[in-house]
């Protein structure tokens, strides 16, 4: 992640979310059209009307996805109307299906991907740029549903086909194919939290990843380990497994940023797997890994580190 002005930021994107509130979504695109270029745009914006009868949509006709399409080159998706800021910053994720709609698939399917990821229920391509009329205005419905009864309402979609997927829980793999409408025991899995499915695979690549490296085959380790970190970005094994290769293949500064993402997450972690790891004898002698680890002096020369 880095930071940097709008017209910086949209240049080297793969997919541009417009997440402005829908009184500058237009205006904010038309800025950046020449930066955005065709680089696939998300619209997240829904425009409604406040009244003292509640909450209303605010367009009768063409939706605000669809204006936008007309106003910028690049194709248009619009999704994730029905979750909230809030909620995508929460530390569980939402237990929400996302509806992504589009005309165009360069814009649909990058849409869809990213929604996956922000979910624990499924993204789910709800048909062509004109749906987005639709979504739209289901915000107003979530939202005076929420007041109405102090809620945090979302979409969840019931009989819709589930794609054959492994699900890991306490040691015990599931597989999970055909419809969420089936009995008891896909049920249970069905209940487990997308959350869990990627510490799973995470689980998965670490295992494969460790076999590798006590096999001394560096290079396929690290790669085992870079999909831990894509699948679950916050598990602490598969970062502190990633810096420990790094820093035995003698790329010292990934080994340390590693070292930093994972006790950003869990500190007493990083220190219980490092404090006496031979792996990380390179760096020991580095202030900013000492701290990591929780050492106060730098080992003194040709003395190991005590058990």
């Amino acid at each position: 992640m880095r930071g940097g002005s709008n017209e910086e930021i949209v240049r080297d994107a793969d997919l541009v979310v417009l997440a402005v509130k829908s009184n500058a979504t237009l205006e904010t695109a038309r800025e950046l059209a020449e930066g955005i270029g065709e680089t696939p745009v998300l619209c997240v914006a829904s425009d409604l009307l406040f009244t003292e009868r509640g909450i209303m949509p605010g367009r009768d006709e063409r939706s605000l996805a669809e204006e936008l399409a007309e106003t910028i080159e690049a194709p248009v998706a619009s999704g994730l109307q029905s979750i909230s800021a809030v909620e995508l910053a929460a530390n569980e994720l939402p237990d929400q299906d996302a509806l992504i709609c589009g005309d165009d698939p360069r814009a649909k399917e990058p849409a869809l991907e990213l929604a996956g990821k922000l979910v624990g229920g499924r993204a789910l391509d709800a048909g062509p740029l004109a749906n987005a009329r639709a979504l739209e205005a289901m915000t107003a419905v979530i939202l005076n549903v929420n007041k109405q009864y102090r809620a945090h309402a979302g979409l969840r979609l019931t009989g819709v086909p589930v794609g054959p997927q492994v699900f890991l829980e306490d040691g015990v793999a599931w597989l999970l194919a055909g419809s969420v409408r089936a009995g008891p025991p896909l049920r249970r899995t069905v209940g487990l939290r997308r959350a869990r499915i990627r510490r799973g695979e995470a689980q998965l690549h670490n295992a494969h990843g460790l076999a590798d490296y006590a096999a001394g085959e560096l290079d396929s380790a690290r790669r085992e380990f870079d999909r831990v970190i894509a699948a679950d970005p916050g598990y602490v094994d598969g970062l502190y497994n990633a810096a420990a290769t790094a820093a035995l293949s003698d790329r010292q500064e990934d080994a340390v940023a590693f070292l930093r993402r994972a006790a950003a997450i869990d500190p007493s972690r990083v220190q219980v797997l490092g404090r006496n790891d031979d792996d990380l004898k390179s760096l020991r002698r580095r202030a900013d890994v000492r701290a990591l680890l929780g050492l106060r002096r730098p080992p003194p020369e040709g003395v190991p580190p005590p058990p």
